[in-house]
C-alpha cells in the first residue's frame, strides 16, 4: 500500500480589540467554512516567513509571527476532495505590526469568499469553523491574556515600589546612588 505524506498548512491567529472583547480574523474558503489565514510553505521558507507572506497576500495585513501555539490534523471530506484527505495544521500566534494601517481593514484576495472579525466568545456556537482552529484561537487568546495581566501586574509593582526620591537618584546614572 502506498502511503502519501499529508500536506502541511501554516495558519495564523490574529486578534484585535484586546484585552476585553477580542475578535479574531477569519476567512471563508471555497468549502464555505471559516478558516484562519495562512497556507503552504514555498521553497526554503520558514513557517514564520510563510505565514507573514500568506497573511499579506490573503489579507493585506502586515504581521509579526510569534510562537507555535497548536498543531494537529484537519480532515477535508468529499465533495471538496475525491476522498478524505488529512492536512497537517500548524498554528502560530500573530501580532498586527505597528503602522500596518487600520487593523480592521482587510484587503481580501481571490482565494477566499469573505473576511470577518469574529468575537472569540462566539466561536463555540460556530459549526462552520473546524475545531482545530477554535482550539488554536483560544490558546492564543489565553497566552495574550496572561501576557497582558503580567504586564499590568509588573506596571503596578513598579508604580507601588518606586518613590519620587528613587527616581531623582536614578537620574544621576548607574552606580552613583
Amino acid at each position: 500500500m502506498l502511503q502519501t505524506k499529508s500536506p502541511v498548512s501554516v495558519k495564523g491567529v490574529v486578534l484585535r480589540n484586546y484585552p476585553g472583547n477580542a475578535e479574531v480574523l477569519l476567512l471563508r474558503n471555497a468549502r464555505k467554512e471559516w478558516e484562519l489565514p495562512g497556507g503552504r510553505m514555498e521553497g526554503d521558507e520558514t513557517p514564520e516567513e510563510c505565514l507573514a507572506r500568506e497573511l499579506q497576500e490573503e489579507t493585506g495585513l502586515l504581521v509579526s509571527v510569534s510562537s507555535c501555539i497548536n498543531h494537529g490534523v484537519l480532515t477535508v471530506h468529499p465533495p471538496h476532495v475525491p476522498r478524505a484527505q488529512d492536512v497537517w495544521i500548524t498554528a502560530y500566534g500573530c501580532h498586527l505590526q505597528d503602522g500596518a494601517g487600520a487593523p480592521s481593514h482587510v484587503t481580501l484576495s481571490s482565494e477566499h469568499r469573505e473576511a470577518a472579525w469574529i468575537r472569540v466568545d462566539a466561536l463555540p456556537g460556530m459549526g462552520d469553523l473546524p475545531d482545530i482552529y477554535k482550539t488554536s484561537i483560544l490558546k492564543w487568546k489565553h497566552a495574550v491574556d496572561i501576557r497582558s495581566k503580567s504586564t499590568a501586574c509588573d506596571l503596578k509593582l513598579i508604580r507601588s515600589e518606586v518613590k519620587p526620591s528613587q527616581v531623582a537618584a536614578s537620574k544621576d546614572g548607574p552606580g552613583d546612588a
